[in-house]
């Protein structure tokens, strides 16, 4: 059995996030040993409970086999636990991942530096533009940025990253081929291609309320320093804070209004020196002065990569001067500069290109933006 097929069979057997399958890969040195190790061995090992000993008994020793001849029609890659190219970071995890299935290309996060970003999925619109600033200006400035692929403050901050041509991960709740979020479809299609889409979960599992909780130790793992934005007393946000502090990573909060309850959670960790403020990238990189900057690794459609632009001001979007449609306002929310091209809104917003016209259009009549020609639109009042 190869060492991935192992790796897979393994995870088929004990589940993700299992304390016990670190330990025997640990203990055996590798998923091949494990699997040729056999039942006598396991028992001997002193690691497993009686129910773990009777799910490696009973999972068919091809499973793993199964699985992996299935990867590469999929667009899939997979990393396996102790192998060169698996993140080194996750090795602080007790319950590592033994297995992540990728799209794209994971970027070496252990010689440059990654930040997590993560909050809310539904932002206020002050903390969605100050998400894609602050993560256009991290990318900028050749840090890669790292969420969960959901609504809200994760689609903006992996929005912010694209804005600026950077590299962004995004690590998924679900399986990589499970159609979750429709809507988000073209965005993860777009961080495929300009980074990565990583899960830890078999192709086509569905998402369910811990899977989300078991992933945010992998975004938390896999950051030098994590960035929370509009999090609540309960926000689920802060799981992936209390998980970076256990890792001794640093972590940082965007300030809300004084009374707002909807950063109370933020304000809290704050209060009590658990974080702290951030109101641009340098804040946190001041932090890590020796940090390694990313090259982009992004490929247009005519094969060039696209170079970065370096600016030290931020963007933050003007308020509307009155109501207009959802899909408009979520055109209108893709700006993170003043000056944006069409196709950079077209990927940013998930809409079709007719809807996408229709959306400027409405916006131009009511003064919110105007066409500069070459497909480019501006801010009006930036």
């Amino acid at each position: 059995m190869t060492e991935q097929a192992a790796a897979l069979w393994l995870q088929a057997a004990l589940g993700v996030q299992s304390v016990a399958a670190v330990n025997l890969l640990q203990h055996f040195g590798s998923a091949a040993q494990t699997a040729a190790a056999g039942e006598q061995e396991w028992r001997l090992s002193g690691l497993l409970k009686s129910t773990q000993l009777q799910k490696l008994c009973n999972t068919p020793a091809d499973a793993g086999e199964r699985l992996l001849a299935e990867l590469p029609r999929r667009g899939i890659t997979l990393l396996t636990y102790g192998q060169p190219d698996y993140p080194k970071r996750l090795y602080e995890l007790a319950d590592a991942p033994i297995v992540l299935f990728v799209k794209g290309k994971l970027p070496d996060l252990d010689r440059h530096l990654g930040v997590g970003v993560v909050g809310t999925r539904k932002p206020g619109e002050y903390a969605a533009n100050c998400t894609r600033s602050l993560c256009a200006q991290l990318a900028q400035k050749g840090v890669c940025v790292i969420s969960g692929g959901a609504l809200g403050i994760d689609s903006a901050a992996h929005v912010g990253a694209l804005s600026a041509n950077g590299v962004t991960v995004a690590v998924l709740g679900c399986g990589l081929d499970y159609p979750y979020l429709k809507e988000n479809q073209p965005l993860r299609d777009t961080i495929s291609r300009h980074g990565a889409l990583i899960s830890e979960y078999p192709p086509d599992t569905p998402p369910a309320c811990y899977t989300f909780v078991q992933r945010n130790r992998i975004v938390a793992g896999l950051s030098a320093a994590v960035t929370v934005v509009q999090a609540s007393e309960k926000s689920g946000s802060l799981i992936t804070a209390k998980d970076a502090k256990n890792l001794h990573r640093s972590v940082f909060c965007v300030t809300g209004a004084m009374a707002d309850p909807a950063f109370a959670g933020s304000h809290r960790w704050l209060a009590e020196g658990l974080a702290k403020p951030v109101f641009s990238a340098d804040d946190i990189l001041t932090h890590f002065p020796d940090y390694r900057p990313l090259v982009p690794q992004s490929i247009g459609e005519d094969g060039v990569t696209p170079t970065v632009t370096v600016t030290e001001q931020s963007f933050f979007l003007p308020a509307l001067p009155r109501k207009v449609s959802d899909a408009a306002a979520a055109v209108y929310a893709a700006f993170t500069a003043p000056e944006q091209t069409q196709e950079q809104l077209l990927t940013a917003s998930g809409l079709s290109i007719p809807k996408l016209l229709a959306a400027l259009t409405e916006l131009e009549l009511i003064g919110a933006v105007t066409a500069c020609g070459a497909h480019r639109y501006r801010v009006a009042q930036s």
